[in-house]
Parts: structure tokens; sequence; C-alpha cells
């Protein structure tokens, strides 16, 4: 398949390592009224890792591995608008170096979290347990403007080439043909719908429906999913558009909160669903990037 790979720039941005958040109250109202205690974005979650279910955990939105921020807002904008999924993340400062040396462990970019304007980033158990809020790392960014030079119906979103070249991905009279995990209906997309932007952040799958939960078998979705949406359109924007596809990634967990559920970052988008051929199968980034 064919890309501008070659022409894209090769970039450095810095994020620190979040703190967990929690407002003055902590609580909020589920989709069933009933009270939902927070414990979701921000932070390191030492025990949660792509390739893990995205439901029933007990938390809200919960992100994978470690979240990193920029306290500077430009600075922020282009920590999450270059960095892609897959590039390469390397520690560069760590408060408990002198305890258990961390600096130098490498991870990789496995997701943006829309609204909190965090980048996700695996790096393994043991690395995980030394990281702290704070904590300084370095994102090699690559992938950004990326194009399919043969397809200029569809567009490139937060995609890396190391990404692409692992993804099931192969080309067939003037088609894409691709796995993916799910193939979902544009009707679930909630949270998030409206956003000018899809160079980063996340819509979320709305999952408060039990019949539509159980029709799609969304409490099967993992963390790392790469899933397909139909009739859901994020070329400039996200909005539902019949004919449309966009083919995305789940980057954190379930939410008890009304419209929302695991969010998904776009990687294709276009308005013409009929230049892809799905074929269901698993794929997770765990298993693209052989973490497990």
């Amino acid at each position: 398949m064919r890309t501008n790979a070659d022409t894209l720039i090769r970039g450095v941005a810095v994020g620190t390592v979040s703190d967990s958040s929690c407002g003055a109250n902590p609580t909020m109202v589920g989709s069933e009224g009933n009270i939902v205690n927070f414990f979701g974005t921000g932070g390191v979650s030492i025990n949660v890792s792509i390739g893990d279910p995205a439901f029933g955990w007990a938390a809200d939105h919960i992100e994978p591995g470690v979240s990193l921020v920029h306290a500077d807002v430009n600075k922020s904008r282009a920590l999450n608008h270059f960095s892609c999924i897959g590039n390469r993340a390397v520690i560069v400062k760590a408060a408990m170096q002198d305890v258990q040396p961390i600096v130098g462990k490498e991870g990789f970019v496995t997701g943006k979290h829309g609204g909190a304007e965090r980048v996700l980033v695996w790096f393994d158990e043991e690395t995980l347990k030394a990281v702290t809020p704070d904590d300084a790392v370095r994102i090699e960014t690559h992938g950004f403007n990326m194009v399919l030079l043969d397809y200029p119906d569809i567009l490139l979103r937060n995609m890396s080439p190391d990404l692409l070249s692992r993804l099931p991905v192969k080309e067939r009279n003037g088609r894409i043909v691709m796995g993916v995990t799910k193939i979902l209906p544009g009707l679930l997309m909630g949270s998030g719908l409206g956003t000018g932007n899809t160079l980063r952040g996340d819509v979320d799958i709305q999952t408060t429906d039990s019949v539509q939960r159980e029709a799609h078998s969304l409490s099967d979705i993992r963390l790392g999913d790469i899933v397909a949406v139909t009739d859901y359109d994020t070329t400039y924007g996200a909005s539902m558009r019949t004919g449309s596809l966009t083919v995305g990634l789940v980057v954190h967990g379930n939410s008890m909160l009304s419209g929302h559920g695991p969010g998904v970052i776009p990687l294709f988008a276009t308005r013409r669903k009929d230049l892809f051929e799905l074929a269901l199968e698993p794929v997770n980034l765990a298993d693209l990037y052989t973490i497990r």
C-alpha cells in the first residue's frame, strides 16, 4: 500500500505523567439513576493494559497504562496532534530512578483521550510499578499528514507508518481488505460527536441501551481492539453520514454515564464505505505489538 511515509517529519514531543484526576465531589449520576464513584482518567493504571477487557473495572473511562499531559497549552496541543498510534515512547526523567532505574525504558503510544487531552502509552508492568506522576516521556512523533496515495477518498487519522505496516490490510481490485474485531452501526456513537477535530481525541460507543449492547456483544470489547463503525464520518469532524465508514481503535474503558462508553479514535476515515471489504477477526493492538 503506497503512502507518503518517506516525506513525513519525524519529530519529538515530551509529555509528563499525569496525576489521577478527582473533583471535589468524585460522584456523578449514572444512566440508570445510580451514583457513580469515579476512578478513571489520568495517572498510571498498573494493572490495566491494552488487550484487557474494556468492561468490568471498578472505574469509569479507565485509561490503560500511562496517561501523559503537558501543562503548557500549546505544547499540549502539539503532543496530542502529532503523536500517532504506535509511536515510540521513552522515559527520559523518573523520580524513582535511584530506587528502580527506568530512564531509557521504551513503550509506545496506544491512544488519545479527547476532552481529557491525554496521550496514552504502554510500558511493561515492571516499569509501570516505578512510574510516578511528573515523570517525563519522550515521544518520537511520526505519521501526522500521512496519506494513502492511491486512495484519495480515504483519510488516515492518528496512524503511524509502523502501525499501518502491522495491520491485517491488503489491496484487492481497488479496495482495501482488512480484518476488524467488530463492525458496529453509527447509531451507537455518543459523547464526542460534533467535534471538529478528529486528529486527536475520541468518540464514545454508547453502551447504556441493553438491547444494542447485547445485539452487538459490546461487553466483549477489549482495550486496543480495532473496530469498524458504519455510517459514521470522521473525515472532517465526527458526525453521522450515511455511506461513511470509520475504522478505529478502542482507547479507554466503559462508562456508566449516559451517552458514554468505550472511546474510539479514528484510523481510517472515508465517506465511501464501498472502498472497504471488512472481515471479522480478532485484531488488537496488544497482538499487533506482541506484548502478550
